[in-house]
């Protein structure tokens, strides 16, 4: 018998390795680097992560004027023409002299607490229907299809 070098050794630890992860474990690994494979995905992480935190460091980044309400947009005058970027307000404003800058920053925060709200009433709805469908069995699950149906298409 022929003597197992250390690559062989090295070879059947490695192998022993990857067969003891669980099945669903090496298909999620598998599924995440697919995902990573696409440009796009990449593309839209780096901009759902660029968009977290800006809402999250949005008090740093631009401190509100007024602590008590920070959603207030701070404006420089009344004049109705918009101004082009300055040093004060890097995007520049818009009528009225609302601070563009100020404004996407602190948007963030809104749109994610907006987003975050429909998920959760969508994931509500959702287990309550999907709930009603798996107790009753065939005649809500029929009725329910309609009703998707309908509301797909109309």
């Amino acid at each position: 018998m022929v003597p197992a070098s250390d690559e062989d050794v090295k070879e059947d630890s490695i192998k022993t390795e990857k067969s003891t992860l669980h099945p669903r474990f090496k298909e999620f690994i598998f599924s995440i680097k697919r995902y990573l494979k696409n440009p796009l995905t990449i593309i839209g992480l780096f901009i759902i992560l660029l968009f977290s935190v800006i809402a999250i460091l949005s008090p740093v980044i631009a401190p509100p004027p007024f602590p008590h309400d920070p959603f207030k947009i701070p404006h420089t005058g009344w004049k109705l023409e918009p101004f082009p970027p300055s040093a004060e307000h890097p995007l520049g404003t818009l009528e009225q002299q609302y601070d563009i800058l100020y404004g996407i920053i602190w948007g963030t925060r809104s749109a994610f607490k907006i987003g975050f709200l429909v998920v959760l009433t969508n994931l509500a709805i959702g287990v309550v229907l999907g709930s009603l469908t798996g107790y009753f069995g065939k005649r809500i699950t029929y009725r329910r299809q309609g009703q998707t149906g309908l509301h797909t298409c109309g």
